[in-house]
């Protein structure tokens, strides 16, 4: 989470893109007020401890998922579905196998 968090707050777009998954990265991609377009910053990164999550493992079509937690400062160019400012939000990060690397298949509210 914090390496996705950095590149977006570092407008690195590649290394965010890498931490999705592909399915995933069409969405963001494909979003009005993507995070890929629309951040100016995020600051204040607070993550939650990861849960087991094996309702989004069973619907997302993976082995394993974990849900998390997060809070930060966002800045945005243009408000449009999300505020500036104090941010609450989750993330579901899904993968096949204990040897693979866990990767962003999904996110939003709590």
């Amino acid at each position: 989470m914090a390496a996705y968090v950095s590149a977006l707050d570092a407008h690195d777009i590649a290394t965010a893109r890498a931490l999705l998954t592909p399915a995933h990265a069409r969405v963001v991609q494909g979003a009005a007020d993507s995070w890929f377009r629309n951040v100016v910053s995020i600051k204040q990164l607070q993550m939650n401890k990861p849960f087991k999550d094996p309702f989004d493992a069973r619907h997302l079509h993976y082995n394993h998922c974990v849900g998390m937690g997060v809070s930060f400062a966002l800045e945005q160019h243009q408000v449009m579905s999300m505020s500036n400012g104090p941010t609450e939000w989750g993330y579901t990060l899904c993968r096949d196998s204990p040897s693979r690397r866990w990767r962003i298949a999904d996110e939003g509210t709590g």
